[in-house]
């Protein structure tokens, strides 16, 4: 019996022995693979680590396509990677926007070899061959003019009139109506062709609006402000004193202080040299008693020079920006004009201002108000900006382009307007569905139909 026992025993002890070495080994296999699951992995996010910043220094050089593709292959490999995503989305911007200029450029260059050859040829096409019509040429040569001008700024409908208009001067010449027809048929189809690139301009500004505002660094504003001003302009001394006259002064709180210790302070205070012109200052220096000298002001987070449009328009005098100091006198005589180019968002420059003129809010809501048209982005700086003799604002709509020459001070109220009509609200995209159903649909899904009138349902 004992020799039984023992047996078993060893048995039990071969038994776990064996059970112990092959969990062993099956602890070892299952720690090997996931060493090698996770150096896959390791190796998986290297390789596209690597491929983003391929794509990236792609997109920099301006190859859209070869990043388009290498953004496309890393979606492939790993779908929910944002980086390539975001990337894909910037690179069909790109393109988008090369391609829509590319058309303009080559409609550009087909419509300005068309219009060279307009002029003798019209007026070949209306020379009578007894006689010439000096009068009809003349005219002829004038209509030519004006449908080039309106082509020029993109008014194909009024370039499309005149060539109309041009035909009635001679109904029997068939040769001249055949070739202006020619030129109408390229107008509707150049209109047509700027219509489509407006619509896919737009509609980049539009999927550009959805995305959430990101805060703008240093180097952002910088960019922005140069491209904004002219280099060749404004001098470099000019452009470090800007750069000092925008820095923000925390608050400036005066009552009752003279005026020259306010100047005094906002100098000290923004290292900007100031001059007084001393025959434009009231009363007698710093122990004057002029109501006139004294001012009573309370500014806070704001920049020198809208500080200094703010204190200097309630006492009359105006200010003029030099390279190294500002000058401060009752008449600036010559104020300096800079020009400065705006690039406006696509349709921000053409879009129309509505007024709505109701007594009440329930009669706007309604309809009952009359709706107005107003002007264009240039009618609304008129009106919000000053514009002195000299100054001039120009816009060119096919390129949203502002082109604007006024003071240092009003060009600062420019921007603003400009920051605050271009600036995209941030929106919330909402997408809807309509499905066609029956009425026995309808019941089915628990809806029940109510109408008012006598209607009935097909279907």
């Amino acid at each position: 019996m004992k020799t039984v026992v023992r047996v078993f025993y060893f048995a039990c002890v071969l038994l776990m022995m064996s059970m112990v070495t092959q969990s062993y080994l099956m602890a070892e296999d299952a720690q090997d693979i996931a060493e090698k699951i996770v150096a896959k992995r390791l190796h998986e996010e290297e390789t596209i680590n690597g491929s983003i910043s391929e794509a990236k220094k792609l997109y920099e050089d301006k190859h859209y396509e070869e990043a388009l593709d290498k953004c496309k292959s890393i979606l492939r490999q790993q779908p929910t990677n944002k980086e390539a995503q975001d990337l894909v989305q910037a690179c069909n911007q790109k393109l988008e926007a090369y391609n829509a200029a590319k058309t303009v450029e080559r409609k550009k260059k087909e419509m300005q070899r068309i219009m060279n050859s307009l002029d003798d040829e019209f007026i070949k096409m209306y020379r009578r061959k007894d006689e010439r019509d000096l009068q009809l040429e003349e005219r002829v040569r004038t209509h030519v003019e004006e449908m080039k001008s309106l082509w020029e700024t993109g008014n194909y409908d009024g370039a499309i009139d005149v060539c109309e208009s041009i035909i009635e001067f001679s109904p029997d010449n068939h040769e001249a109506q055949r070739r202006i027809n020619e030129v109408i048929a390229d107008l509707r189809r150049y209109r047509e062709e700027d219509s489509d690139i407006v619509k896919r301009q737009r509609l980049i500004a539009v999927r550009h609006a959805w995305l959430p505002p990101q805060q703008k660094t240093a180097e952002d504003e910088v960019a922005e402000d140069d491209s904004i001003t002219q280099d060749n302009i404004i001098s470099n001394d000019k452009q470090q004193l800007f750069a000092k006259a925008k820095r923000i002064i925390p608050e400036i709180n005066f009552t009752n202080a003279h005026l020259r210790d306010v100047i005094q302070y906002l100098s000290k205070i923004s290292e900007v040299n100031i001059i007084l012109d001393e025959q434009s200052f009231p009363g007698d220096g710093y122990n004057s008693e002029d109501p006139d000298d004294r001012i009573t002001i309370s500014l806070k987070n704001i920049p020198l020079l809208e500080a200094l449009k703010y204190i200097l328009i309630t006492k009359g005098m105006e200010f003029r920006i030099e390279d190294h100091a500002i000058w401060i006198a009752k008449d600036v005589e010559d104020i300096e004009m800079i020009s400065r180019m705006y690039p406006l968002p696509a349709g921000t420059g053409v879009q129309r201002l509505l007024e709505y003129e109701g007594v009440t809010q329930e009669e706007n809501l309604t309809g009952a108000a009359t709706i107005e048209t107003g002007g264009d982005v240039t009618q609304l700086l008129r009106e919000a900006v000053p514009f002195p003799p000299g100054s001039k604002v120009f816009l060119d709509p096919r390129t949203s382009t502002l082109l604007v020459t006024n003071t240092v001070a009003n060009h600062s109220l420019i921007e603003e307007v400009l920051k605050n009509i271009t600036e995209a609200p941030l929106q919330v995209q909402i997408e809807a569905k309509f499905v066609e159903i029956l009425e026995n649909d309808g019941q089915e899904l628990g809806l029940e139909f109510f109408l008012t009138d006598d209607y009935s349902l097909t279907g």
